[in-house]
């Protein structure tokens, strides 16, 4: 399975409620779900060109959150410059010929400005001044003032412009999100009735139930002890109409909202102390970090109440739901691509859609596609 990464678009819970309108069960196979999630938010971020220009994977997506970078450009003589990631947050500096360039004060004062669309990078000429690189001159840089450059603008020397700023969809802070730590579920028992999403403890990890076959709600479990799934998401059959998967760990609360991010801090509900963060297993007031938004903690604190707060993707609904979109078609494609038509048994025919990507999905990546 590939992933969760830090680039990833959407979470499992909102593809599977997507594709099956449901929570997770033994039915849905979610390793695959989750490799698409990952390498279809990678594919969008190269088709879009906000990808790394030298073809390596990046470890941020500025569809999740807030990117630094550190460009250069040709300048094209006029005013406004495009930059190749949008929208524009911050920028931290500029220079041209290495001389540094400052932000515009106002309309009437030389220097850099953001523009109001959020995707250029414009040049104020301001008034005649004596400057430390070349000196101003009529209204703007007097070297920008020969040959064909008109009244100034940005130069058009090959990569004269250096930009450092940071672009995306800023991240969102959630803070103190409640989250109540599971306590211990009881042990298997042999020939026993569980439901639909109940819960037991095969001695290392938490196991939940699926009914797999019918319509009950419930289903007795086998006489021999299953095979215990030992990684989230496998699925062990129980009996003829039982199935338990994978939830990991016990003591695990996952947080609401996804994608998750980067975690910035606990406390207990009660009396606000702090929990400390650790990268083994955590003691009475720890807590270790699962990925993916999942967090760990001692048996101790089980049945505690705690305040969680961490970042976030701020990924545009519209992004979300052509990645959803996207997901859901190469799901369901699996086991006919390539086939066009396919005859039926009685009578009649099945016509298959040739189209690669959706073309809701393909004008969202147009739309987000870069430009410079």
């Amino acid at each position: 399975m590939i992933g969760p990464t830090p680039l990833d678009l959407v979470g499992i819970d909102q593809t599977v409620n997507w594709i099956f309108g449901a929570s997770k069960n033994a039915n849905q196979d979610t390793g695959v779900l989750q490799s698409l999630i990952s390498s279809l938010s990678l594919d969008f971020l190269r088709r879009t060109g906000r990808a790394n220009q030298n073809g390596s994977v990046p470890l941020q997506s500025p569809f999740n959150q807030a990117v630094s970078y550190t460009e250069s450009y040709t300048g094209n003589g006029n005013e406004l410059l495009q930059l190749r990631n949008w929208p524009i947050l911050s920028v931290s500096s500029v220079t041209i010929f290495g001389n540094a360039v400052p932000q515009a004060a106002g309309p009437n004062s030389y220097g850099w400005f953001i523009d109001d669309s959020g995707q250029f990078l414009g040049l104020r000429l301001g008034g005649s001044l004596a400057g430390s690189f070349g000196g101003y001159w009529g209204g703007g840089w007097s070297g920008l003032r020969s040959g064909n450059m008109g009244r100034g603008g940005w130069p058009k020397s090959v990569d004269c412009i250096q930009v450092s700023y940071t672009a995306g969809f800023a991240a969102r802070a959630i803070s103190g999100e409640l989250q109540t730590i599971p306590i211990l579920p009881p042990a298997w028992v042999t020939k026993g009735t569980y439901g639909a999403g109940q819960s037991i403890f095969d001695g290392t990890n938490v196991q939940v139930a699926s009914i797999v076959a019918g319509t009950a709600t419930v289903a007795i479990a086998g006489a021999p002890t299953p095979a215990w799934g030992a990684k989230p998401g496998v699925v062990a059959p129980d009996g003829a109409y039982l199935a338990w998967t994978c939830a990991g760990p016990p003591y695990v609360a996952a947080v609401g909202q996804s994608p998750w991010l980067s975690d910035a801090g606990v406390v207990y509900f009660s009396g606000g102390a702090p929990l400390s963060p650790v990268t083994t297993a955590p003691a009475a007031g720890q807590y270790c970090l699962l990925g993916g938004g999942a967090y760990l903690f001692n048996s101790a604190d089980a049945g505690s109440q705690v305040l969680i707060s961490y970042l976030a993707a701020g990924t545009p609904a519209d992004v979300q739901e052509a990645v959803l979109r996207w997901i859901n078609l190469i799901y369901k494609r699996r086991g006919w691509e390539g086939i066009a038509s396919l005859m039926q048994k009685d009578a009649g025919s099945t016509v298959y859609s040739k189209f690669e990507i959706d073309p809701s999905v393909e004008k969202t990546i147009a739309y987000y596609r870069r430009r410079a």
